[in-house]
């Protein structure tokens, strides 16, 4: 008997080391989201994701159309949130140094990551929930103090520009976020 009593607590332990070896562990990463980016797709059409126009890595000045999921990392976007604020970088997954920003003209383009306070004030976006979809999706405005990123074509193509314009309240403006991992 004394010798099964020695062979519980050893079982035990062993069946204990078993399932902490089996559970997954979990590390902070700087994206809400996922570590490869997430697609940003029009609730318009979902087939299409925003995309930094370039064969290559973006950089500063890239502009922002709408493309076909290719699987590329110029559709994928890691959402950092801005220090101290309730603002996000949206930074490109293919190249983390640059990010969606404001530049004075309405075409939406990427910039050079700015962590000063001035540059939080023009990159960083305000992600507001507006609802779901019918399918479950939740619906977002990209929003900056006084412009909102919209995609201007009335039918959603490769090649479509993402715009920043005033506030209308129609669909054009709202976005879907798709994990990637």
């Amino acid at each position: 008997m004394s010798s099964m009593k020695k062979r519980i607590p050893m079982f035990l332990l062993a069946l204990a080391m078993m399932v902490a070896m089996a559970l997954p562990t979990f590390a902070d990463s700087p994206s809400v989201y996922s570590s490869l980016g997430d697609s940003v797709s029009s609730v318009q059409n979902t087939y299409y994701q925003l995309n930094a126009a370039t064969e290559g890595t973006p950089v500063a000045g890239t502009l922002l159309t709408m493309w076909h999921n290719t699987g590329s990392n110029t559709q994928r976007w890691d959402i950092v949130t801005c220090p101290g604020t309730a603002y996000y970088w949206f930074q490109n997954a293919a190249n983390k140094s640059v990010v969606i920003s404001y530049n004075g003209n309405t075409q939406a383009r990427l910039a050079a990551k700015n962590t000063s306070t001035y540059g939080i004030q023009t990159q960083g976006i305000k992600s507001v929930t507006e609802g779901n979809t019918s399918e479950g999706f939740v619906k977002h405005g990209l929003v900056l103090p006084t412009y909102v990123l919209c995609l201007t074509a009335s039918q959603c193509s490769d090649g479509s520009q993402a715009q920043w314009l005033a506030s209308n309240g129609k669909s054009n403006q709202l976005w879907i976020y798709a994990k990637y991992y």
